[in-house]
């Protein structure tokens, strides 16, 4: 679908919804698309099911992120985002603390200005960040997984793998 169509479904759906369209912008793709979101104070991440990459995108522009945590695994995954990245006070355990986050936030341009400067730091130094060391834990808990097993072979007398 063209970006026209896409604009007039977005824009039908939220004027259903009584949101002011004068107040949202829409962009169109662009290849320079995460210098955007310097144009970006906060980002509320979607719920039930929360953003992966694009939390991470924004999180490495300075962009802070409020997410909701919930109970599966699509929608705890922005929790564990923030939570990487040290950031674990933008999650919200449910949707008045969502709100109350995203307007404590809004109402703090110094806050604001604060993760502006500091979260690409943060996600530079986050374990998310650094696929070798994640590979090296991954490879050990595997070991660890498999030592197990044989070991529980061994104890139950079956030594055949």
């Amino acid at each position: 679908a063209s970006f026209d169509a896409g604009l007039q479904f977005a824009q039908k759906r939220l004027a259903l919804l009584n949101f002011d369209l004068d107040r949202i912008e829409f962009r169109p793709f662009s290849p320079d698309y995460l210098e955007q979101y310097r144009d970006i104070d906060i980002a509320l991440d979607t719920a039930p099911y929360n953003g992966g990459l694009t939390t991470c995108e924004a999180l490495y522009m300075g962009v802070p992120v409020i997410s909701m945590r919930g109970r599966t695994h699509g929608a705890r995954f922005g929790a564990s985002i923030l939570t990487n990245a040290g950031v674990r006070e933008l999650i919200a355990e449910n949707d008045i603390n969502y709100v109350r986050r995203a307007v404590q936030l809004a109402e703090s341009p110094k806050l604001i200005a604060g993760y502006h400067a500091g979260l690409r730091a943060n996600m530079k130094q986050a374990p998310l960040m650094n696929a070798q060391e994640y590979m090296h834990g991954l490879e050990t808990a595997y070991r660890e997984i498999w030592d197990t097993f044989l070991h529980a072979r061994i104890r139950n007398g079956s030594e055949q793998t």
